[in-house]
């Protein structure tokens, strides 16, 4: 009886390990990826986005300040990523990039968080295994 405990034990240990965060996923990198990254780093954010229902930045040193976290965060991943492409490696960069938003406000943080998603999508990034939940409303609803 006592065995099959421990191996009950091992089991779910291993389930809850293994079936989490998908962090250790291996990111498919072409030329393609890093020119869609570079075209995202030479465009202008932080501008009213009506689709989005974002006004823009209150002022131009705002929005330079928050773009240049961002095409900084594009910059990063367009070095780094041939070398490390993983999801964990652009997980860590995303964090990085988001402590620096904690003086903007919220609708540059929002904003910012939008074009996290982008990136996301140009490296085919599903879920950001709650990280940006986490940062933008104290926990992760999963």
């Amino acid at each position: 009886m006592m065995r099959l405990k421990q191996l009950w034990c091992l089991a779910l240990i291993f389930l809850l390990t293994s079936c989490g965060s998908g962090e250790k996923q291996a990111l498919e990198i072409t030329d393609s990826t890093v020119i869609e990254l570079r075209d995202f780093r030479n465009q202008k954010k932080f501008v009213e986005d009506s689709v989005l229902m974002y006004p823009g930045a209150p002022d131009e040193s705002v929005r330079t300040g928050a773009e240049l976290i961002i095409n900084e965060l594009a910059s990063q991943l367009i070095v780094g990523i041939p070398d490390n492409p993983t999801k964990a490696y652009v997980l860590g960069q995303f964090e990085l990039s988001l402590n620096l938003f904690e003086s903007f406000d919220s609708e540059e943080r929002d904003r910012a968080l939008s074009y996290l998603e982008g990136i996301m999508d140009i490296l085919g990034i599903e879920s950001s295994d709650g990280l940006l939940n986490s940062w933008r409303y104290g926990f992760d609803p999963q």
